[in-house]
C-alpha cells in the first residue's frame, strides 16, 4: 500500500519534469581547417551576424576555443489561414545565451536559457522557453487552441531560423580566404 502511495504523490512531480527548457545544439565539421582558422573566422561572422557584437561577445578564449555571448533574435513566423493560404506574418523577440565550442575540423553552436518576448505585448515581459507546454499569454477574443497553435509555430520557426543562422555560420567558416 505504502508503494502505491508513494507512485500517486510522485506522479504529478513526473508530469511537470517531462517539460524541459527549449535548447539547440548542432555540429559542423570543417575538412582540413585548423582550431585557429574555425576560431578566426568565426569572430568575424560573430562581428557580421550579430548587429552588436561588443555586447553580444561575452567571452572569447582562443586557447579553449570557446565564445559565448547572449543575442537577441527577431524571429518572424507565418501564420496560416484558409486552405494553404497565410494569413500574415508575426514577429516574436527571443533571447538566448550561446556558446561556440571549436577543435580542429569542427565546432559546436548552442543555445540555451532561450526567452520570448511577444511583439504583441509591446516588449513588456519576457516568458521562458519549454520544449512543450502551453503559450505563456492568452490573447483575448482568440480560441485558446489558435494561441497555442501559433505558439508551437513560433517555436518551430525561431529553430528554423537558428539553422539559417547556423548554415550562415558554416558558408562563412568553410569560404576559403579569396572569397572573403
Amino acid at each position: 500500500m505504502k508503494p502505491f502511495i508513494l507512485f500517486i504523490c510522485l506522479l504529478p512531480l513526473v508530469t511537470i519534469a517531462q517539460d524541459e527548457p527549449l535548447g539547440y545544439s548542432r555540429i559542423l565539421l570543417f575538412d582540413s581547417l585548423s582550431k585557429d582558422q574555425i576560431y578566426d573566422k568565426t569572430l568575424i561572422w560573430c562581428s557580421k551576424q550579430f548587429v552588436e557584437s561588443k555586447n553580444a561577445i561575452n567571452e572569447r578564449i582562443k586557447e579553449s576555443g570557446i565564445i559565448t555571448g547572449k543575442a537577441n533574435y527577431m524571429s518572424q513566423y507565418k501564420m496560416p489561414g484558409k486552405k494553404d493560404s497565410v494569413a500574415g506574418s508575426l514577429y516574436n523577440k527571443y533571447y538566448f545565451d550561446w556558446l561556440v565550442e571549436i577543435k580542429d575540423g569542427r565546432l559546436r553552436f548552442s543555445a540555451s536559457n532561450i526567452e520570448v518576448e511577444p511583439v504583441t505585448l509591446g516588449g513588456a515581459t519576457k516568458f521562458a522557453v519549454f520544449t512543450k507546454g502551453e503559450a505563456p499569454v492568452k490573447v483575448m477574443f482568440q480560441a485558446r487552441s489558435r494561441t497555442q497553435m501559433e505558439w508551437d509555430m513560433s517555436k518551430q520557426y525561431f529553430i528554423s531560423n537558428l539553422d539559417k543562422l547556423v548554415n550562415s555560420l558554416y558558408i562563412d567558416v568553410s569560404k576559403k580566404a579569396k572569397e572573403w
